[in-house]
């Protein structure tokens, strides 16, 4: 059995040299593609940070087992539909340029998501030592801000086993040929026991963040975006009770978990984050009117 990560990046600079220092030890091959998939907002196709820099260094200085192919995001020349979809056709993209064979575990992987090695490793041992597992979800700490203070998440379609004709629907998803979306089929489902791992998403740039809810189209979102992005480091001082007042957001294609508390985070971090700090509450203090999605 290989271990198949996939991996699309844009704009994801400030992480990206960490990302793939953590990830590399722990797969067989590993597909990248960079540029925007999404069909909305005004973002450029290729990144304006230096993610494409950092992936071809690391390729050049680390690669020597050429684990890592390196492409252009997928372009579907299709009229707008939803960024979901357009995830969907380019992991098609990508798995298309893989050697995976019946059996094989994919990994989704995204730039901001950091592993422990151990937790890592369990999962895949848990598909070795099972033939009939095909999904295991995982429980995350999603990290709001700096890497002080987490929301409880989970992710589905994480890790999945491949099966000959298995496509992606959209976002993660694998469907299986007889229809099977395995992420909502409960049959062959490892429990996520102690599957957290480390994700960053709130702790980009709010620039990057704004970027990013725009390129999903939702007024849901945006309306969950202004109050929690932009309400929480007003009050930084008191974090617990500002999250408590703010709407739950459940919406499709993005992590679940954005509705609980706020948490202290104490437990030890993955090593490529130990000394590394994040905290933008300047920064959207000074830049409030240009930071609001209306």
């Amino acid at each position: 059995m290989k271990v198949i990560c996939l991996t699309q990046a844009y704009n994801e600079g400030m992480f990206m040299h960490q990302y793939l220092q953590c990830i590399y030890p722990l797969i067989d091959e590993w597909i990248i593609t960079e540029g925007n998939i999404s069909p909305f907002g005004n973002q450029s196709k290729r990144s304006n940070d230096n993610t494409r820099g950092e992936i071809k260094t690391f390729i050049e200085l680390y690669d020597k087992k050429n684990k890592i192919k390196f492409y252009d995001a997928f372009e579907a020349n299709l009229p707008p539909r939803n960024r979901e979809d357009y995830e969907g056709l380019n992991k098609n993209f990508m798995l298309k340029k893989t050697s995976i064979e019946h059996g094989d575990l994919v990994v989704i992987g995204d730039c901001d998501e950091f592993w422990h090695e151990d937790r890592f490793n369990d999962i895949v041992e848990r598909f070795r030592n099972g033939d009939k597992l095909e999904h295991v979800p995982v429980e995350e700490y999603q990290f709001a801000y700096n890497l002080r203070t987490y929301f409880n998440a989970e992710h589905n379609g994480r890790f999945m086993r491949y099966v000959n004709g298995a496509k992606f629907g959209s976002t993660n998803h694998f469907i299986y040929p007889d229809g099977r979306d395995i992420t909502k089929d409960y049959t062959h489902l490892a429990k996520r026991e102690d599957t957290q791992m480390c994700h960053l998403c709130w702790c980009k740039h709010p620039l990057s963040i704004k970027e990013k809810v725009v390129s999903f189209s939702r007024p849901s979102f945006t309306r969950w975006y202004n109050d929690v992005y932009l309400g929480y480091p007003f009050h930084g001082h008191d974090v617990y009770r500002i999250n408590n007042m703010i709407p739950p957001y459940f919406g499709k294609g993005f992590a679940e978990g954005q509705h609980e508390p706020l948490q202290e985070f104490k437990g030890k971090l993955p090593w490529p984050l130990q000394n590394m700090h994040w905290d933008h509450t300047d920064y959207i203090k000074r830049h409030y009117d240009e930071l609001i999605i209306r």
